[in-house]
């Protein structure tokens, strides 16, 4: 994509993630010209990725010597005139709308899109849901709205059926609607009058572990002057006060900057993901490597490092991966606590005198739910989708914590969990539920079919057309999709060699080679994974896995993207004493 793409367009994580390694991405060094946008978001919680973002690009200019020109577009908020509250946006509305013009009024959050849609017609309104206000030529729009319920408020505001619709301001972006009067009403996520201050103290680990991975900072002193390239560095002086500095002399600053840098390094260390040699030089671990490959909080990886023994069962890693770092900004909102208490109450896995209030048990439950395929609604279904972007990366990392200490059960349980979370499914339902319009229900029947258990996709292409015909009961356009899944299903063949097996000697290296080679059927290219209930477009990921089943030890470990054919070379050590030995390979 850098390398053909001449307009790049990523969230500020994902560039994030892709330019920290920029000293091995060339495409990364050329780019000239970067514009940030919304950049007085800076000051939030998640502004110190922006911070981040645009320090690096200057400081990656200054190094190969390639001028960029960095465009910030912000928010202008200096215009009181051009603000508007309850009554006088009730005003304008109602000026407008006797004349048949809609309007539209963009509001900070979504609870403010129902409170203010209903406010003004509150005499006429039973309760307040969507329904009710429609029938009062009011509509309403947020992101915890369904796709449908979105669909239907556009057509009828376009069509004219209602008046005014109250859009969430995060909508904004996505919504093509053409009016008369837009109102934007309050600016509580904003202060314009107040200086935006830098939030890059307080997520100063993450970064400072990545760039000591690549080797941008090597040491104490390089951290410091790193920290010169930020906004944060251009503040210190503005307000001093604020990063809790005595002065703005060039000693105070010098010192503030030198006991952050001592306090970050510190916490690392401590945390097993960078080491200080010579109590000056910084050099990455293996789990700062992790946390920096997979773009995973450095809390996160020492969460699974201190937590995951080679005895964890899944409810142990499912609570594991839920208490993740990624999940701690998850919103509890106010009357929310008994929705969860219910799901709760209805999951696999039971919780010990859980806190409804804690994102950590609104993730777990919202993942269990999600395996059980249990139907959630309204703000609960997007805030479902939310914890469903983090898990893939998180789990991954998880996979190699645990393969770094050669767990063999337990890297093949949450290589598993990957699995579940694609298709919403536990790892003891039947693998029939992954094909469309497949129920428990007629899972069952399948597996309780006469003459032969029908358990898997290709126990299911075996069978004789009628039989199956017979078997399934279903529309010919419901066979249709089946058949379309069954024909996109991965069927690869896997082949492997010891080489040089007759010499393999105890203690000595030995190399794996394993084949695999995929059946297009006349395909040219492997498509997005079938996964309807899995948020966005989920592409194929590949285990090799060799270990002794035995002594539950893993050897060795490769992921792989397989296209037609890939051969792959698994190296480990063969065991130190003499004898006869059983390794197993494993394709996940």
């Amino acid at each position: 994509m850098l390398e053909e793409g001449q307009l790049i367009i990523s969230t500020p994580e994902k560039w994030d993630a892709l330019s920290c390694r920029w000293k091995q991405r060339k495409h990364v060094q050329q780019v000239s010209f970067s514009i940030v946008d919304e950049l007085h978001l800076i000051g939030d919680k998640g502004g110190s990725v922006l911070e981040v973002i645009v320090s690096r690009m200057r400081y990656i200019s200054s190094r190969v010597e390639n001028k960029i020109r960095i465009v910030a577009l912000s928010t202008s908020l200096a215009n009181a005139k051009d603000l508007a509250m309850t009554k006088p946006m009730y005003t304008a509305i109602v000026q407008h709308a006797r004349e048949g013009k809609p309007a539209i009024v963009f509001v900070p959050m979504r609870k403010h899109a129902r409170l203010a849609a209903l406010e003004s017609f509150m005499e006429r309104i039973n309760e307040p849901v969507l329904k009710e206000t429609l029938t009062c030529g009011v509509g309403y729009l947020h992101e915890g709205l369904s796709g449908t319920d979105q669909d239907i408020v556009k057509t009828l505001f376009e069509t004219g059926w209602i008046q005014v619709c109250v859009i969430s301001s995060k909508m904004c972006w996505g919504v093509p609607l053409s009016v008369h009067l837009v109102v934007v009403m309050g600016t509580q996520c904003h202060n314009g009058k107040k200086n935006v201050q830098s939030e890059y103290p307080h997520n100063l680990h993450d970064n400072f572990n990545a760039e000591v991975v690549v080797g941008v900072i090597q040491n104490k002193q390089g951290a410091a002057e790193y920290l010169t390239w930020t906004f944060m560095y251009r503040r210190l002086t503005q307000n001093p006060n604020y990063y809790n500095l005595q002065g703005v002399s060039h000693r105070h600053i010098s010192d503030h900057l030198s006991e952050l840098v001592e306090y970050t390094i510190s916490e690392l260390e401590s945390s097993k993901c960078i080491t200080v040699v010579d109590e000056v030089l910084l050099s990455p671990l293996n789990l700062g490597r992790i946390a920096s490959y997979y773009y995973v909080s450095y809390t996160t990886i020492e969460l699974f490092s201190s937590s995951l023994t080679s005895k964890t069962k899944l409810k142990g890693l499912l609570e594991i991966l839920a208490s993740a770092s990624e999940y701690e900004q998850l919103p509890i909102r106010s009357g929310e606590e008994e929705l969860i208490k219910r799901l709760v109450n209805h999951q696999r896995f039971t919780f010990g005198n859980p806190r409804y209030t804690d994102p950590y048990v609104k993730a777990n439950v919202l993942l269990q739910a999600h395996f059980s395929r249990q139907m959630v609604g309204g703000n609960l279904a997007s805030d479902q989708q939310e914890v469903f972007l983090s898990p893939s990366r998180v789990l991954q990392a998880m996979v190699d914590v645990i393969s770094s200490n050669g767990w063999l059960n337990l890297a093949l349980l949450a290589m598993e969990v990957t699995q579940m979370l694609t298709q919403g499914m536990w790892e003891r339902d039947s693998r029939l539920l992954q094909l469309p319009h497949i129920t428990k229900e007629l899972a069952k029947k399948c597996q309780e079919n006469p003459g032969k258990s029908i358990e898997s996709v290709f126990d299911l292409l075996e069978m004789e057309e009628d039989e199956r015909h017979e078997l399934l009961q279903m529309s010919e356009a419901q066979l249709m999709d089946i058949a379309r899944f069954c024909s996109w299903f991965p069927d690869i063949g896997l082949t492997y060699d010891v080489l040089d097996g007759s010499n393999v000697r105890a203690g000595n290296d030995v190399t794996l080679q394993a084949t695999l080679e995929r059946n297009l059927e006349g395909r040219t290219e492997v498509g997005p994974v079938f996964a309807p209930r899995y948020p966005k477009d989920k592409e194929e990921g590949w285990w090799l896995v060799v270990g002794d089943i035995k002594s539950n030890q893993l050897v060795a470990i490769k992921r792989v993207n397989l296209q037609r054919k890939s051969r792959i070379n698994l190296d480990f050590t063969a065991p130190a004493e003499a004898g006869t030995r059983t390794f197993k390979l494993f394709h996940v």
